[in-house]
């Protein structure tokens, strides 16, 4: 927030409580979408000026993304997340939105795109809806967020959990 303003930097997570804690919103809320919209790309693209204003406002001054509990993030919401920030961005940052799924201008050219999360904590999607899952006769949409998350420049993979480290009540509970 320093360094982009308090709206350059996005903060999401898939479900609302996981949002909250880190006070963002959800995939849901910030690409614009509503409960049984589609996420296949015709059910994506733009309807109205009103519509690309509304995500030009969240998506066009955004500097960073950060996104946690990504387990729980079904790949065509994480791919809808991709193309919907493209379309916010577009006008603003001389974008194109056919290439919203290029490794140089995946998440809309965003300069820092950070995925968080613990990949062997149980997520409540079923496991061939995460960007983990076997790419095998997964949806178009599923298998191009997969290649946007693997194109990812740096991982840092933490083997150890600190939480409750100096927390005696916590430390009894798990032993």
């Amino acid at each position: 927030r320093r360094f982009y303003g308090d709206k350059g930097l996005v903060l999401t997570a898939f479900s609302n409580k996981a949002a909250r804690l880190i006070g963002g919103k959800t995939s849901h809320t910030l690409t614009k979408l509503r409960g049984g919209q589609s996420l296949s790309m015709p059910g994506l693209r733009v309807k109205s000026d009103k519509e690309r204003r509304a995500l030009a406002a969240v998506w066009a001054p955004a500097g960073a993304l950060v996104k946690d509990e990504f387990t729980q993030q079904p790949g065509p919401l994480e791919h809808a997340m991709a193309v919907r920030a493209m379309y916010g961005r577009e006008r603003y940052h001389n974008l194109r939105c056919e290439d919203y799924a290029r490794p140089k201008t995946n998440y809309a050219s965003l300069p820092y795109v950070i995925t968080a999360g613990d990949p062997l904590q149980f997520p409540p999607v079923p496991a061939t809806s995460s960007l983990l899952a076997d790419p095998e006769g997964l949806s178009k949409e599923h298998r191009i967020a997969q290649g946007m998350f693997e194109d990812q420049d740096y991982v840092c993979e933490l083997k150890a959990t600190m939480r409750f480290i100096n927390d005696p009540i916590l430390t009894s509970i798990v032993k």
